[in-house]
């Protein structure tokens, strides 16, 4: 379920379900997921006491599979944060160094940055920046013809890894039917921490639970592969 969806099919209309009235009962609305084509309606409006609004799909036109906006838990509200105070670079670099600073009101962890990209158009932008600068999808695909260089979150599933190099590999896009492919490459120095990536990735079903990966990216171009140093556990999202 969702607290916000869109009017209209473009998705330039955004509406929080608590500022709608009894009125929008029989409105359909639009996912706030632009990859899904599911039509909302309100449920539990605020005239029902002890229930917060949210927005619930027609059984006649359900969620696309693995829809994020469809889960019980799935609560994100741009309003909670502060847009002003987002700056991606320096995201990156506290995750990469080990040296997360939580800020009050800013956009800071993996899932809250992921559905904000997820629920915007990839060339809207978040404090200035494009979203498809902030998280490499399928949609950003054509884009990343020449490799993915430079801070980035990339969403990837599980491939192989190397425990001579201490390097687990991955693979983008997620649709393995987009054009631009490349393996992903994620290098540890510490044993245990790759142990545990590596086994939390053998347990994650990689199709329909891509992982995301933040870091400063590289590029081989001879061997088509973006890598970048894990330090911590916080630079790998688990999606569930």
């Amino acid at each position: 379920m969702s607290k916000f969806a869109f009017r209209d099919k473009e998705r330039t209309q955004k509406v929080y379900a608590d500022s709608l009235n009894i009125k929008d009962n029989n409105t359909r609305f639009y996912c706030p997921n632009p990859e899904c084509s599911a039509r909302l309606t309100l449920k539990a409006n605020s005239s029902i006491a002890g229930i917060s609004p949210y927005f619930s799909n027609l059984p006649s036109a359900p969620h696309i599979e693995n829809c994020f906006c469809q889960k019980k838990n799935f609560s994100f509200d741009d309003r909670e944060y502060e847009e002003t105070l987002f700056n991606f670079e320096e995201i990156v670099k506290e995750y990469t160094t080990n040296n997360i600073i939580n800020i009050d009101r800013r956009l800071e962890t993996m899932s809250a940055i992921f559905y904000m990209c997820k629920t915007r158009n990839i060339n809207d932008t978040y404090n200035q920046i494009k979203i498809w600068k902030i998280l490499v999808d399928n949609r950003a695909n054509q884009i990343y013809s020449k490799g993915i260089l430079g801070p980035h979150i990339i969403e990837c599933y599980f491939s192989h890894y190397s425990k001579e190099n201490l390097t687990i590999y991955l693979k983008y896009p997620v649709d393995d039917s987009l054009k631009n492919k490349y393996n992903v490459g994620i290098s540890f120095t510490d044993e245990e921490l790759f142990k545990e990536i590596r086994n939390k990735l053998f347990n994650n079903d990689k199709k329909k639970y891509p992982v995301l990966v933040i870091g400063n990216w590289e590029y081989d171009n001879k061997k088509k592969l973006v890598q970048t140093s894990i330090n911590s556990s916080f630079q790998i999202y688990f999606r569930k």
